[in-house]
């Protein structure tokens, strides 16, 4: 027997014959044809799903109808989005300027308030300002406008003319020490 620690082995090959039948094995056969296999099963897998793909693409172009947006209506869309903007622009300055008066009107607003309550408190105020001439006379207690009118002009009935000179609404609201304006002259009649 050869020594194995030198001498190196031949493969195993077994018998071609096997009892009365003889057989024959192509090793390098079985070997590539097992590699092969796997292979092929990839690639065909592979084509299946290419297929797949393609016929989906199909498809797809098959029912998309005209397939896009003509460029002039593109171009138009993207001009009246400029349009727009440029209109929203303007629109938003302005608004804000409106809010800016609105604020100075406001003011005005409550200035003329503030005004218009001394004016109502001090009716003489106003008269000045109309360049109405007469005596100030300061309103007593048990006053009425038509006790004053008979008191300055010796006729009771003016008294809705005093109440008009003193931007009186209410008659029967004269205020105790409220001053009121009696001109000099009254209407004729």
């Amino acid at each position: 027997m050869a020594n194995p620690m030198t001498e190196p082995l031949e493969p195993y090959e077994p018998s071609t014959t096997y009892g009365s039948h003889d057989l024959e094995y192509d090793w390098d056969y079985d070997q590539a044809r097992s590699e092969r296999q796997p292979l092929n099963i990839i690639w065909g897998r592979v084509a299946i799903l290419g297929g797949i793909v393609l016929l989906a693409f199909l498809l797809g172009r098959m029912t998309s109808g005209s397939g896009g947006v003509d460029a002039s209506k593109l171009t138009a869309a993207n001009e009246r989005i400029a349009e727009l903007e440029q209109q929203n622009s303007a629109l938003t300055t302005e608004g804000v300027a409106k809010d800016d008066q609105i604020t100075d009107l406001q003011s005005q607003i409550a200035a003329l308030e503030t005004a218009g309550s001394t004016t109502e408190d001090d009716p003489a105020a106003v008269t000045e300002d109309s360049e109405i001439t007469g005596t100030k006379y300061t309103v007593e207690p048990g006053d009425t406008l038509q006790s004053i009118a008979e008191e300055f002009y010796g006729d009771a009935s003016l008294d809705d003319f005093l109440a008009e000179t003193n931007n009186i609404t209410d008659p029967t609201a004269l205020g105790v020490g409220q001053t009121l304006i009696i001109p000099n002259e009254p209407p004729k009649q």
